[in-house]
């Protein structure tokens, strides 16, 4: 059986199974073999991407493309941009304590535990440095 993709994508460049195409508004394909579609975005803001499609279905990049059926064996796929960032709102960042020195003694200034900071300075420099400095 043949499936006639209609794909949508902005600002990009397609391979299908490796040959380039700039428009892809119609493409004929059989449904039991996979068709992989590389997203090659126009601007550097932009990541590819690759999508397998098998039977007007993701099977990889799920997120990326929107698979939707439009009966009599057209699908329409919409590509979605990669972006060049990750971001999570759930997961908090805390950087993993350096051992070095400096680092200690900046992260000892920052909560304002001077004493302890002192510790970790010569002698000389301990003296001629106030905590205010």
């Amino acid at each position: 059986m043949e499936i006639l993709y209609h794909f949508v994508y902005d600002n990009s460049v397609l391979l299908l199974n490796g040959s380039f195409v700039q428009y892809a508004n119609a493409v004929r394909y059989t449904a039991e073999d996979p068709l992989f579609v590389t997203v090659l975005p126009l601007s550097a803001a932009f990541l590819p991407y690759t999508v397998e499609l098998l039977d007007g279905k993701a099977r990889s990049n799920e997120n990326l493309a929107l698979c939707c059926d439009m009966k009599g064996g057209h699908k329409y796929v919409e590509l979605k941009p990669r972006y060049a960032y990750v971001y999570s709102p759930n997961e908090k960042f805390t950087p993993a304590p350096s051992s070095s020195t400096p680092a200690r003694f900046l992260s000892l200034v920052r909560e304002g535990k001077f004493e302890a900071a002192r510790l970790l300075r010569s002698p000389s420099l301990s003296e001629t440095l106030t905590d205010g400095a």
